[in-house]
């Protein structure tokens, strides 16, 4: 028994022998799939196995109390009924517990699998583009009056881009420790031409321009799981980063991950930009369904929230790859450098589209 059948058997409910496979390609928690066929049965039962990353979520036990307040808050209203979206359910360790504490004071979780889906990294369609952007509509929807004082900020500091920004200047003194590039010091230029723009989300919070709200937090592209014929969103799953934030990190995000096509390792730089028939079908979508809880000044942010996040994470893959890239996964030691030179790339033709993404938005109030 390797060790994660181990730690499965802590939420297995059964005595018939797990089997364990890697699954997905997210970057921050390690996600197994596991499945057994019980005695007297002939129908496997699956769910999903991960394991917290401490060195992202420092609360592992937050992060599963937040999870559990949401889907209970979810499940008394019976919402996700009337939003048609499905969520995962947590399964509870033998001792009734959410997670366990392995022997190396790592938290492991498991989850109910949700058959039938499916995900994509890259949007091969219009409607799948409008179907994402009217789901996560409905998300905010389900979650718009969920008391903030109720759900734990486990990300201190996530998506407040002025402290991304320390980082990066703070990273820039490993330089001399680094080979130099063209592509870094492209990278490195072009970041620090933008950095003076990048409080505007966080001065609108202090003036009392927008409203905080319980927001996803990770709303790319492959965290909506489509049912077979990819004509249906399941569910919006990877609900860790759920917390107190504004609703515009969120669509922002969502249309950075969705608009360009290329993905966000993309092997050709020049396949990269920001495709607006995809933003209109997104963004028409999201807002079909936002317009009951957004107020007129919150529209006025969705523009520079849509230029900000690829900036945002631009920098935050360009400053761990100067940090040795000890925050995201990688395959190769250029590659989080390489993400940063896609984001930026992004950046620019958002700027280029400025006046189209503006008309969108008017068109869609």
């Amino acid at each position: 028994m390797n060790a994660e059948q181990k730690i499965a058997t802590h939420f297995a409910h059964t005595e018939a022998e797990l089997t364990i496979t890697e699954f997905g390609d997210g970057v921050i928690n390690d996600t197994f799939l596991v499945y057994y066929t019980p005695v007297g049965s002939e129908t496997k039962v699956k769910f999903i196995l991960q394991k917290i990353n401490k060195n992202v979520f420092p609360e592992p036990s937050k992060v599963m109390q937040n999870l559990r307040v949401l889907l209970d808050f979810i499940t008394s209203k019976n919402l996700a009924e009337n939003a048609k979206l499905v969520f995962p359910e947590i399964i509870s360790t033998h001792e009734n517990i959410d997670y366990h504490i392995d022997e190396n004071g790592d938290y492991w979780r498991a989850i109910s699998f949700i058959e039938g889906s499916q995900s994509f990294n890259t949007v091969s369609n219009i409607e799948q583009a409008r179907l994402a952007g009217e789901c996560l509509g409905r998300f905010h929807n389900l979650v718009h009056d969920l008391p903030l004082k109720r759900i734990y900020d486990t990300l201190p500091g996530f998506h407040i881009t002025p402290t991304y920004v320390q980082a990066f200047r703070k990273s820039l003194v490993v330089l001399s420790k680094r080979k130099s590039s063209a592509m870094l010091d492209h990278g490195i230029e072009f970041a620090n031409k933008r950095l003076n723009g990048c409080a505007v989300l966080q001065e609108a919070i202090n003036d009392k321009l927008v409203i905080t709200r319980v927001i996803h937090g990770d709303p790319k592209l492959n965290n909506f799981l489509f049912n077979q014929k990819g004509d249906k969103v399941l569910s919006l799953i990877d609900l860790d980063t759920i917390t107190p934030g504004l609703v515009h990190y969120d669509i922002a995000d969502c249309l950075r991950s969705l608009c360009n096509r290329s993905g966000e390792d993309s092997n050709d730089i020049n396949d990269v930009s920001f495709d607006l028939d995809i933003c209109a079908a997104t963004l028409g979508a999201w807002m079909g369904e936002a317009r009951n809880f957004m107020t007129l000044q919150d529209y006025q942010f969705i523009y520079p929230a849509v230029r900000l996040l690829p900036l945002e994470l631009g920098l935050r893959f360009l400053t761990d790859y100067l940090g040795r890239n000890k925050y995201f996964k990688i395959e190769y030691p250029e590659q989080n450098l390489e993400r940063a030179i896609v984001q930026f790339k992004l950046v620019y033709d958002i700027e280029q589209k400025e006046d189209e993404i503006q008309d969108i938005i008017s068109q869609c109030l």
